[in-house]
């Protein structure tokens, strides 16, 4: 019976295909009939003339590059013979663009190749047509018809003077006056001048009458040069690369745009996810969208306290995400209700030809940051991964770009919400294919650190005994039954009552530590990144000499491993190893490689901590050897350049020497945006040191020698006699100062 029904199927597809091919028959195909049929009626043109255009439209395809061919014969035909050999449709399409004899005769080029044109555009559509049913026979049928309603907003081109101008001349020196622009283009060329923007259809046949050849002699381009409008705005059109590919991604999961065009919006977290806010404002929107296209909605906070929904109510960035989020092979992002459209990834990112598979990637870190979930198992004491979405095709397409990537999941699971919707699952539950999509996607989701404290404390409740389990997973109960909630799922609130919870239990059952780090009435960082290691089998993978290459550069740059595990920290490592596991991945690098001795190794590139005095941005202590450098480049600048030279500009040198030479310690820093107080403090101390070495070099210059107690008492002086007199002796060995 199933055979039976596929054959019936079959059957039906292909005589479909064949209605289709019929119908669109009667436009193309007729006209390459027609001209076939009527060319050896006319008597104006030659036999040789006669063969080329058979040549021409006997090709299956009507090809672009035969159209000027094609339009130079034509042209030598009267109006009268060109009607009759390419038939009524001809006959109509030049009334509707003259209706005059004399300006036929003049335009006759322009007329025929615009026909052409659009035949070419016709069979293109017919093409497209059949390629649209095929594919749509491929997919499920989830649209109605209420959602599939999206009228295209109607572009308006606008062109500068000074363009008008060179074309105005050049049509002028052809005796084209500009009552036959209007006439030829459809539109008022004195108020397009005025700076009125022109139609799409009129900018094209504008474009044609200029000529290629001329346009690519003016403007080295085969358009004439123009700026789009949609609305009132300037339209531009997204570049498909890894950026837009996951802005696409995170429209998808928690983005809309409205059926009717006026506006695109995307809904997060504020509360529970604040880093990932500020991450698709800054990094995503902004990069992409210039002009605060986006603007922050208001909204009533008491309804809706966590909501932050960024919207812009322009038209052209609608339809530049309406464009970017075209498909044929399934649904696509197109406007109105993703659920009753059933969305799906878009092909340029779903067929992504890069060989690093970069649109993939970026298009599911923006899937699973949006609608991805992380989980603790608590029987196997792991991480489980979940992608949920109300969109089939959507889940289908995660379940693909993984596989590309090497990743396996688990097949789409159907679920039905309590609310009777259906939703969609796929999960990722194999320790080592969790670890391959965390490291080769490297979701914003489990950098936040709220949803860190929450697995973390879960995943060390296990490692402990029962009774202290049972203990918080009672007060769970109790709380859930009081709050009326089914689940205990993951908040910024929630992760600080369970890690509140938490350190209470540990406290009263005497837990001295937690793995290998003393609990004093807090749960660390430290243990938490150590937790979530060991759910991932971190310490116990298989040695790695590229990260070990890695530990070894990072050392020599910033000189301390608990520095290190900070710094991968700042910089968004899912894991953190503990500072054993770096060690260890050093000594055997070091080892294989034959090098220094790690003992020796660890003691020669080690750098005392840069600390700052308790409750003031000000340093306390600073490595000697950092600041050696920094006097050093201080002096040579200072030197070279008069001392009156503002701070200000030496500051922008030293940073810029930092990042020429990297010296990754201060660069890292002096990043407002992780270390404030520590940058703003290094501004202090560089701006103190750069009082100093002014200073030296004053009294260098007047007594061509300098006296250390003479620079310690200047009462605007910020260092201590022992630290002067260190900053010299480097300064008269290094660079012989006396």
């Amino acid at each position: 019976m199933r055979r039976l029904y596929q054959k019936l199927e079959n059957i039906k597809k292909e005589n479909a295909i064949h209605q289709i091919l019929n119908e669109t028959s009667s436009s193309f195909q007729n006209f390459k009939e027609i001209l076939k049929q009527n060319l050896y009626k006319t008597t104006e043109l030659n036999m040789n003339e006669k063969s080329k255009i058979i040549k021409i439209i006997q090709n299956e395809k009507f090809a672009k590059e035969n159209k000027v061919k094609l339009t130079n014969i034509l042209s030598k035909l009267s109006i009268e013979e060109l009607i009759s050999l390419l038939g009524e449709d001809f006959k109509q399409y030049s009334q509707s663009y003259v209706k005059n004899r004399y300006y036929f005769n003049k335009f006759k080029k322009i007329i025929i190749f615009d026909f052409l044109d659009k035949k070419i555009i016709e069979q293109e559509k017919e093409d497209s047509d059949i390629v649209k049913y095929i594919k749509s026979e491929e997919k499920d049928s989830f649209l109605s018809n209420n959602e599939q309603t999206y009228i295209v907003p109607r572009k308006w081109f606008l062109i500068k003077n000074s363009v008008l101008r060179q074309i105005r001349e050049i049509l002028r020196d052809r005796n084209i006056t500009v009552k036959e622009i209007n006439i030829i283009t459809g539109s008022d060329f004195s108020k397009i001048s005025k700076g009125r923007a022109m139609k799409e259809e009129s900018f094209f046949k504008l474009n044609n009458l200029v000529g290629k050849d001329t346009l690519l002699k003016l403007f080295n381009q085969d358009f004439i040069p123009h700026n789009v409008n949609i609305g009132n705005d300037k339209y531009v059109a997204l570049a498909k690369d890894e950026i837009s590919a996951e802005f696409m991604a995170i429209m998808l999961g928690d983005g809309h745009l409205d059926k009717d065009g006026s506006s695109s919006s995307i809904a997060l977290n504020i509360t529970d996810d604040p880093d990932y806010v500020k991450y698709v404002k800054n990094e995503i929107i902004d990069k992409l969208f210039k002009n605060n296209s986006f603007f922050v909605e208001d909204f009533n906070c008491k309804q809706s306290p966590k909501r932050f929904v960024l919207v812009s109510k322009k038209k052209s960035v609608h339809y530049a995400i309406y464009e970017l989020g075209k498909s044929v092979r399934k649904t696509g992002l197109i406007p109105g209700n993703k659920v009753k459209n059933q969305v799906s990834v878009p092909d340029w990112i779903y067929y992504d030809r890069n060989e690093n598979k970069i649109l993939i990637v970026s298009s599911l870190r923006g899937l699973f940051d949006t609608d991805g979930s992380i989980s603790v198992n608590m029987k196997r004491n792991t991480l489980n991964l979940a992608f949920s979405n109300s969109s089939l095709p959507l889940c289908e397409d995660f379940i693909h770009m993984c596989s590309i990537l090497g990743i396996r999941t688990g097949d789409v699971i159907k679920c039905h919400k309590e609310s009777g919707n259906t939703e969609y699952k796929v999960f990722i539950s194999s320790k080592s294919q969790i670890q391959e999509f965390l490291n080769k996607i490297e979701p914003r989701k489990i950098k936040e650190q709220g949803r860190r404290i929450f697995l973390g404390c879960k995943l060390i409740l296990f490692s402990l005994n029962r009774d202290i389990k049972e203990s918080v997973e009672h007060k769970i109960k109790v709380w859930k039954r009081k709050n009326n909630i089914k689940k205990f799922e993951y908040t910024k609130k929630n992760a600080e009552l369970l890690k509140f919870w938490c350190e209470n239990e540990f406290l009263r059952n005497k837990i001295k530590s937690i793995f290998e780090y003393s609990f004093r009435g807090k749960i660390t960082d430290e243990m938490i990144d150590k937790a979530i290691s060991k759910a991932l089998e971190y310490r116990y993978t298989i040695y790695n000499i590229e990260l070990a290459k890695f530990y070894v550069d990072l050392y020599k740059k910033l000189g301390n491993l608990s520095r290190i595990r900070e710094y991968l920290r700042d910089i968004g490592t899912y894991v953190i190893p503990d500072k054993e596991t770096i060690k260890n991945y050093i000594n055997q690098y070091l080892e294989e490689e034959k090098a220094i001795d790690s003992i020796n190794f660890l003691k020669r590139y080690k750098i005392t901590n840069i600390t700052l005095y308790e409750g003031i941005n000000r340093i306390k202590s600073f490595p000697k050897k950092l600041r050696n450098v920094i006097c050093g480049v201080l002096y040579d600048k200072l030197l070279n350049f008069s001392t009156n030279v503002k701070n200000s500009l030496i500051i922008e040198y030293l940073k810029a020497y930092f990042i020429n030479n990297e010296i990754l310690l201060l660069n890292w820093l002096l990043d407002d945006n992780k270390n404030l107080n520590f940058s703003q403090a290094l501004i202090s101390y560089f701006i103190d040191l750069i009082f100093l070495i002014k200073e030296i070099l004053k009294q260098h210059a007047i007594n061509r020698h300098v006296n250390i107690q003479s620079l310690s008492r200047i009462k605007e002086m910020p260092f201590k006699y022992s630290v002067i007199r260190e900053i010299l002796n480097y300064l008269i060995s290094a660079k012989n100062l006396k």
